[in-house]
């Protein structure tokens, strides 16, 4: 972060991806679940799932996402109930709780820098995940392509197929840092409902969602 602030980073300063993340280890990696994922499904009969293959290697990730944006809710919500307080603290104009008045300060500066951390970190491991999709995915089109005889290649143009799977997965990698917020909606809407019914109570409450 320093360095960052100092002057502009370059290609060769920036750290380099985990091990796992590599295109060879990573593709046999998926060949080793992909192949559990078949005798599993041939034992109980059923059709095998690649997505349950992608889950065992990079649903961790997604997980530890989910795990953070979790806290940041929480840290939310912290945010509301010091607020008030502080609030009412203000408004009492007691000189004797400038002492609280500091700390609930404090604590808000730190919550603010402890949900950026936060959401940097549940952001790059979201990140993460999707470049491991995006790798899987391009080792999987060079491998069959690799396979396949030149002449079915002239008679299926896949090529177009493959850029845009590409291409969508890379978007997919951009907007990660905007998809994390909306993995954990619906428990920030669930816990605003029911912050709001134990701050106004039920009629005011539902007067204001008449309202809207």
């Amino acid at each position: 972060m320093w360095k960052g602030f100092r002057q502009p980073l370059q290609a060769d300063e920036a750290l380099p991806l985990p091990g796992w993340l590599h295109p060879g280890p990573l593709y046999q990696a998926f060949i080793r679940h992909w192949e559990k994922e078949v005798s599993w499904a041939q034992k109980y009969n059923r059709q095998p799932s690649v997505l349950n293959a992608l889950w065992q290697i990079l649903g961790s990730y997604i997980r530890v996402a989910v795990c953070l944006q979790l806290c940041i809710v929480a840290i939310q919500v912290a945010y509301v109930l010091l607020v008030r307080a502080l609030t009412q603290i203000i408004t009492e104009q007691d000189a004797a709780n400038r002492t609280t008045r500091i700390w609930i300060a404090m604590g808000l500066g730190f919550l603010n820098l402890l949900e950026g951390n936060l959401f940097a970190h549940g952001t790059f491991s979201l990140q993460l995940s999707t470049h491991g999709l995006v790798t899987l995915f391009a080792q999987a089109a060079l491998w069959k392509g690799a396979k396949l005889h030149p002449t079915v290649h002239d008679q299926f143009q896949r090529g177009a197929i493959v850029s845009l799977g590409l291409s969508e997965a890379g978007r997919l990698l951009e907007v990660s840092s905007m998809m994390l917020p909306g993995l954990t909606t619906p428990f920030i809407v669930l816990v605003l409902t029911v912050l709001m019914f134990a701050l106004v109570g039920i009629s005011v409450l539902g007067a204001i969602m008449f309202l809207l």
